[in-house]
């Protein structure tokens, strides 16, 4: 049996794993991380069970996979929940985040936004990759974490990350995801905090007319405060911050419906957001 203690973001969460298959999941999702010291406020396990692996834990129903990828793509959800769920200290949102030549860039957006596909198409054009889930900036803080874990995408954008994966045998896909380890994105230091140059809401619409605008420092807070996933948790529910955040960083909306008609227009894109040392 392995422990791993995940703190984030103010939050500790503990994942056992149970048996040589949860072992090799825990390890693909959270190797990378540094044990933290916190005591966690809730516990998941893990286990082989003969055909499969089985997640349980407190208040938790019995979640079981067969396949290695599966229970990877639950649990990587779950431990991601529980984080934002206690979560205290400055804004979680539900948010993308990459950096570009000295440019900290947070993708906020519901599922099925687009996000984590324009994430991996921006990986293909020379992005460092941080996150595809959680990303935190703390109470009057300038610079963001990013919970950095494998980059979860759809298995048919898989084909955008070609050009950056270093050892394609060593990602785990299943019908719904394909996970990509960190090792094969070269992701930078988990615990490195990034200096926020902008802030990006996208949509993906394959009948909608390309969109790229300004938001206005309220338009910006509305946005950010519907992505933000541990408000309850927060003084005023977060607005206070979400509006201070929204006022000090260049925001925009992107609406794509291809990666054809974003190639010729991303040096322009680039250019909306400072460098963090010219900020």
């Amino acid at each position: 049996m392995t422990i791993r203690r995940i703190a984030f973001a103010g939050s500790t969460v503990a994942v056992e794993a149970h048996g040589l298959r949860a072992e090799a999941v825990a390890a693909f999702l959270f190797a990378h991380l540094p044990e933290a010291d916190a005591a966690p406020h809730i516990t998941l396990r893990v286990e082989d069970a003969g055909d499969g692996l089985v997640l349980r834990g407190d208040s938790e129903p019995d979640y079981f996979a067969s396949s290695d990828a599966a229970m990877a793509e639950y649990l990587q959800g779950r431990v991601c929940y529980h984080l934002a769920d206690r979560s205290t200290g400055g804004l979680l949102f539900h948010a993308a985040a990459l950096r570009h030549n000295g440019r900290g860039l947070v993708i906020p957006g519901i599922s099925s936004a687009g996000k984590s596909t324009l994430t991996a198409w921006l990986l293909s054009h020379g992005f460092d990759y941080l996150t595809d889930e959680l990303t935190f900036v703390a109470d009057g803080a300038s610079e963001f974490a990013a919970f950095t874990r494998p980059l979860n995408i759809k298995p048919a954008s898989r084909q955008l990350l070609s050009a950056r994966l270093v050892d394609i045998g060593d990602v785990l896909t299943c019908e719904t995801a394909s996970l990509i380890p960190l090792a094969s994105l070269g992701a930078p230091d988990a615990t490195v905090q990034t200096p926020l140059s902008g802030i990006l809401f996208v949509h993906y619409d394959a009948a909608a007319p390309f969109e790229w605008a300004r938001l206005s420092p309220a338009q910006a807070g509305l946005a950010l405060m519907q992505c933000l996933v541990n408000a309850r948790n927060l003084p005023e529910h977060g607005f206070r911050e979400a509006s201070r955040l929204a006022r000090q960083t260049p925001a925009f909306r992107l609406v794509y419906r291809g990666f054809g008609e974003l190639e010729p227009r991303l040096p322009e894109l680039l250019a909306s957001f400072p460098r963090s040392d010219t900020k």
